[in-house]
């Protein structure tokens, strides 16, 4: 798992939690709670947090997570994703994004 300027790629870094598995699954409940979905990779973009949903070859499939009041709301909020996936010893976890 990484993460830098305002983006998580969910890939598992620690080695004896990678044995027997590839990834972590990261699923998330959107702010509106009118989806719950399985990202690859979490982004910043202004206000907004994004999740990337699928991709091939140079196009990407998202879907808008979640919206605040500012964009170091929305860096705080990523940071939560990204200290709840590395705390998780499981191969799926979950996230609700917050109201605000």
């Amino acid at each position: 798992m990484r993460i830098r300027r305002g983006r998580i790629g969910v890939q598992t870094r620690n080695k004896e939690r990678a044995k027997g598995m590839n990834f972590s699954v990261l699923w998330i409940a959107t702010q509106d709670k009118q989806s719950l979905v399985n990202i690859k990779e979490a982004t910043v973009n202004g206000k907004k947090i994004e999740g990337v949903i699928g991709s091939a070859s140079l196009d990407h499939w998202g879907k808008v997570l979640g919206k605040y009041e500012s964009n170091e709301r929305a860096l705080e909020i990523l940071n939560e994703i990204f200290m709840k996936i590395d705390e998780s010893n499981a191969v799926s976890v979950t996230f609700t994004m917050p109201e605000k």
